[in-house]
């Protein structure tokens, strides 16, 4: 074991004044580390991590290593359940040899058994000593013969200034979640660049801010995962062909078709089979994006499911095919970033963008908004509400096509916020016998007895972001 015992106060032989004055300024009490833990294989002996405890009178005590077989805990009652209290016992007595100063001492207070079986046994706090400061609880039910961990309730660690700091950052955080008091706000660069305005806010918790504006040069184009033309032979691809993508999207996305006729109108459904972006849920199959066009038009259009994978041979358009007519298509990713702020240890924070729709941020991290690219450009920026207390609301309708059921929100909602509209009538959460829905993370589905919404639905999410 070793342990130290801080005391010098200019007198080599008397800490006394100084003690005195600590112990007017510190609370008594473990401050960090010093928790009791079973031993493997449980015996009725307990260890003890390596940390540090300021005395009633002022001195702190330290273990620089962990202590094992500590103390021992006497044997349980065959009847009763009982409580006992692991305490530190130190009184100071100044010495004058070197080091000064005298060692803690440790001791297991055995608890008084209950007068009947229906008496919740006490923890023996009224033993203790002035000079004794408790560590641990042991409730130690009858008939045990050895001591395990959920047996042991360490007493909760005296707060020093940077603990003070993170539990008061933790209450702020769960009362009010992260917000923006002014500025981060996301404005087009130019090419595929976003600028961060300066700006202060809290991040789990704790007060950030930026000084300049922060640009974001991480931004993804959009890519031809079905290019207009063959690379080898240069000869567009048209529809009927064998449409297998020559390459997987990077992140979930959105498919976007471009189709593009020549002398003749076409008409009739793309299918789609691949991957969706909840790994629990089953395989996207023969999933339908209309297509209705006159002739010589160039239109595009987008599937309101998200693929993370298309299937070999996973896109069939043989129903815009047209005798004698040229119809071309291409196939290309849409690129949804979610731009979030990002606390640090400094207080300076950075800002990220995310390709994954369904990833659930950290305490730390903060949506701010949403941006979409295309090949070269910036092609929209939709802020986030970042305010605090505030709700957000998210239209979910260009994700209603009359077959969809499962729906997702941008932000995280926290829980008990939510609520979702459909044309206006509120839908309840977790009803199976009125008009409802369900919500998991960031998923939400309908219940059966809710009609399949279409494009003239109006569905409205709201919700208090959990970020």
């Amino acid at each position: 074991m070793t342990q130290k015992v801080t005391c010098v106060f200019k007198q080599p032989d008397s800490t006394a004044l100084l003690n005195y004055h600590i112990a007017k300024l510190l609370s008594k009490g473990p401050y960090h580390g010093m928790m009791i833990e079973a031993q493997t294989p449980n015996s009725m002996f307990v260890d003890m991590t390596a940390g540090y405890a300021f005395t009633v009178e002022g001195v702190k005590i330290e273990e620089v290593d962990a202590v094992p077989n500590l103390v021992e805990i006497a044997a349980a009652d065959a009847t009763f359940d009982r409580k006992d209290l692991i305490v530190l016992t130190h009184q100071y007595a100044a010495a004058a040899t070197v080091p000064p100063g005298n060692f803690a001492t440790y001791r297991v207070i055995t608890g008084t058994l209950p007068p009947d079986l229906l008496t919740i046994p006490e923890v023996p706090y009224d033993q203790m000593t002035e000079y004794e400061i408790p560590l641990c609880e042991v409730w130690l039910p009858h008939g045990a013969t050895f001591v395990s961990d959920d047996m042991l309730h360490n007493l909760r660690r005296t707060m020093t200034t940077s603990e003070l700091q993170d539990e008061l950052a933790k209450a702020l955080y769960i009362a009010l979640g992260n917000f923006t008091y002014r500025g981060w706000d996301a404005e087009d660069a130019g090419a595929l660049v976003l600028r961060i305005t300066e700006g202060e806010g809290l991040l789990c918790g704790k007060y950030h801010v930026t000084d300049a504006d922060y640009y974001l040069h991480t931004l993804r184009a959009r890519s031809f995962l079905r290019p207009i033309e063959d690379p080898n032979t240069h000869v567009a691809y048209q529809v009927g062909e064998n449409l297998t993508l020559l390459e997987q999207p990077d992140f979930p996305s959105h498919l976007r078709f471009t189709i593009t006729t020549t002398n003749e109108a076409t008409s009739g459904n793309i299918y789609v089979n691949g991957k969706g972006m909840d790994p629990g849920a089953p395989d996207i199959i023969n999933y339908a994006v209309p297509v209705s066009q006159g002739p010589n038009e160039v239109v595009t259009y987008e599937t309101s499911a998200i693929f993370t994978e298309v299937f070999l041979e996973g896109i069939d358009a043989h129903e815009l095919e047209r005798v004698g007519s040229d119809i071309f298509i291409h196939v290309k990713d849409r690129p949804l970033h979610y731009i979030y702020a990002v606390g640090t240890p400094t207080g300076v924070p950075y800002f990220r963008a995310e390709m994954n729709p369904m990833y659930e941020p950290m305490c730390h991290e903060m949506l701010i908004a949403l941006v979409e690219t295309d090949e070269t450009h910036i092609i929209s920026i939709i802020p986030y509400n970042v305010g605090a207390l505030e709700d957000t609301v998210e239209r979910l309708i260009p994700a209603c096509d009359g077959v969809t059921r499962v729906f997702y929100t941008s932000a995280m909602p926290k829980a008990g916020t939510d609520a979702v509209y459909n044309d206006g009538i509120r839908l309840f959460n977790g009803m199976p016998f009125a008009k409802g829905y369900a919500l998991d993370g960031k998923k939400i589905t309908l219940e059966s007895n809710v009609p399949t919404p279409d494009a003239n639905t109006l569905l409205i999410g709201v919700y208090r972001r959990f970020n």
